[in-house]
C-alpha cells in the first residue's frame, strides 16, 4: 500500500511539474511575441517611407481650385483606408517579416503613418485650394 501511495504521489507531482513547464514556455512565447510586435511597430516608424506617392496625389487633388474638396476628399478617403501594399513596406529584413507578430506590428504602424500623412496632405492641399480660389475670385472682381 505504501508503495502504491508513493507511486501515485510521484505521478501526480511529475504531471504538475510538466504542466508548470508548459505554462512557463507558453508565457515566454507570449512575451517574445509581444516584443516582436513592438519591434515591428517601432521599425515601421523608422523605415517606412513609401507613403509619399499617396500623400502627394492627395495634396495635388485637394489643391485644385473650386473642386479640391471633392477630388481631394475622395482620394484621401480611399488612400487612408487602404493598407500599404507589401512591395511598399520598406521593411529592413525579410527574415523579420516572416515572424507573424513582427509583421503585424509593422503593418499596423505603416498603415497609421500612411493615414496620418494622407490626412495632413489633404488639409494642406485644401488650404492651398482655398487660397487659390480666393486669389482667382479677387482677380476676376471688376472693381
Amino acid at each position: 500500500m505504501k508503495n502504491l501511495l508513493l507511486l501515485l504521489l510521484f505521478i501526480c507531482s511529475s504531471s504538475i511539474i510538466i504542466a508548470q513547464d508548459t505554462l512557463i514556455t507558453s508565457s515566454s512565447n507570449n512575451a517574445n511575441s509581444q516584443d516582436m510586435y513592438i519591434r515591428g511597430y517601432n521599425d515601421a516608424i523608422k523605415y517606412y517611407k513609401s507613403y509619399k506617392a499617396a500623400g502627394n496625389s492627395v495634396l495635388i487633388a485637394s489643391s485644385l481650385p473650386f473642386y479640391g474638396i471633392m477630388f481631394g476628399g475622395a482620394s484621401a478617403l480611399l488612400m487612408s483606408s487602404a493598407a500599404p501594399s507589401d512591395e511598399n513596406l520598406d521593411y529592413p529584413d525579410l527574415s523579420l517579416m516572416r515572424n507573424e507578430a513582427y509583421a503585424k506590428g509593422y503593418k499596423k504602424s505603416a498603415k497609421n503613418i500612411k493615414r496620418k500623412k494622407v490626412i495632413a496632405n489633404f488639409f494642406a492641399g485644401l488650404g492651398i485650394g482655398i487660397g487659390l480660389t480666393v486669389a482667382i475670385a479677387t482677380s476676376l472682381d471688376p472693381n
